[in-house]
């Protein structure tokens, strides 16, 4: 068998620089004008836009809303809300399960310092029996309550935002059915470090 291969010859006239109309490879005219025209178009969008948002900023600020509404009330003597009082917790430090990279449990110690930041009206915890009101005097049962929760966690318990968020939740959660009420408004994390 004997296959013969034949070179194919090409002349310049035979190349041309547009095809025959209605070609497979013919170029298409692009429907808006081309790139700049796509530029110019991107640029009007984003100037009413930006028309719209001042429009709407300055007719919410014209509605009469008044921004001292929604600043913080004014702070009492040791900036805190009037009403509202601080009790910090003595510093706390439980054994903390963490891993090795490997996995394996390791344990760990966390250093905690906490604020109660508690609602002094509605302190009914036995009221009277402290300098400091009702929760003050119900002290070793809040440290006890917390120890309790802080010696379960893990180190992944803890880690990131969502986790300080939990452990706020949980505490304040705890001081509240320590109290008996709703006294205990919100946990200050002062300080937290593992080791």
């Amino acid at each position: 068998m004997n296959i013969a291969w034949q070179k194919a010859s090409v002349s310049m006239a035979d190349i041309s620089d547009s095809p025959p109309d209605g070609a497979v490879g013919t170029p298409r005219k692009p429907r808006f004008g081309g790139w700049k025209a796509r530029i110019i178009l991107l640029g009007v969008l984003c100037l009413v836009a930006l028309a719209l948002g001042l429009w709407a900023a300055l007719r919410l600020n014209a509605s009469g809303d008044d921004p001292a509404a929604y600043q913080s009330p004014p702070a009492g003597p040791e900036g805190v809300t009037p009403g509202l009082a601080l009790l910090p917790v003595d510093p706390i430090v439980v054994n903390v399960t963490g891993f090795t990279a490997s996995g394996a449990p390791v344990g760990r110690h966390m250093r905690i310092n906490l604020t109660l930041v508690y609602d002094v009206a509605t302190d009914t915890t036995v009221a009277g029996q402290s300098e400091l009101g009702g929760l003050a005097a119900r002290m070793p049962y809040l440290r006890d309550a917390f120890v309790e929760f802080l010696g379960q966690l893990t180190e992944r318990d803890i880690t990131g935002s969502l986790g300080l968020a939990m452990l706020r939740a949980e505490l304040l959660k705890r001081a509240r059915a320590v109290s008996g009420g709703d006294a205990p408004r919100e946990v200050l994390i002062s300080d937290l470090v593992l080791q």
